[in-house]
């Protein structure tokens, strides 16, 4: 049977309109451990019995001092509406211990590829810190191409430009933004099958092969 933990909301900001972080502290103050990509479960309380959300981690365990959580805005979602509208510091929350399988290997490629849209950068998120600011010599090269509708919608785009001014050599994004044009750094294009062989191969520089990607990781989230 899965342990249940309580944690305190110490922390709560908004990433966009309808996107928020929420910084959390084990209320015993015990050890909690958990790795970059995983997720915790927050148990709800309902009339029709206990009922459970999963929600991933955007924080980095070694980086960040606390653990945090990603919540978007699902239209008629009965949870993540509660937790925008409702939840504050102070609040105490039942959960899980972290699960889940999104994570990295501990021996690391040469290049790392992530496909992300809108939500599914939270787990991203995670993994970038691990790879952009652990002590480890080697980094590998990290391409991320993220689809939104457009830049006001797209979580984390102010940290994400961050660190490709910060890390030019190690870290590469593309925004695809279906309702905007000429955003730094984006096409305005939706990210198909089609675009997404075009871009691997001009990644690849037209040698997409057994060597390539033999030594390159790609998550899709």
């Amino acid at each position: 049977m899965d342990q249940k933990r309580q944690f305190r909301i110490v922390g709560k900001v908004w990433e966009t309109p309808d996107t928020a972080t929420f910084t959390l502290q084990a209320a015993d103050h015990a050890p909690f451990d958990y790795l970059p990509g995983q997720y915790l479960s927050i148990i709800f309380d309902t009339r029709s019995g206990e009922k459970r959300r999963a929600y991933s981690f955007s924080s980095c365990p070694g980086v960040d001092a606390l653990p945090a959580i990603t919540v978007r805005r699902v239209v008629n979602g009965e949870f993540s509406n509660f937790l925008l509208s409702h939840a504050k510091p102070g609040d105490l929350l039942s959960t899980t211990e972290a699960h889940g399988r999104f994570v990295l290997p501990s021996r690391l490629p040469g290049a790392i590829f992530y496909i992300a849209a809108g939500s599914g950068i939270t787990p991203v998120m995670s993994h970038l810190k691990q790879l952009l600011f652990s002590e480890k010599k080697v980094t590998p090269r990290i391409v991320l191409y993220y689809a939104n509708r457009h830049s006001r919608s797209t979580i984390f785009k102010s940290q994400l430009d961050t660190w490709m001014r910060e890390f030019p050599q190690q870290f590469e994004c593309t925004y695809f933004f279906s309702r905007e044009k000429d955003a730094a750094h984006s096409l305005n294009r939706h990210l198909s099958n089609r675009l997404l062989e075009e871009m691997l191969v001009r990644h690849f520089e037209g040698k997409i092969g057994a060597e390539a990607l033999n030594n390159t990781l790609f998550y899709l989230c």
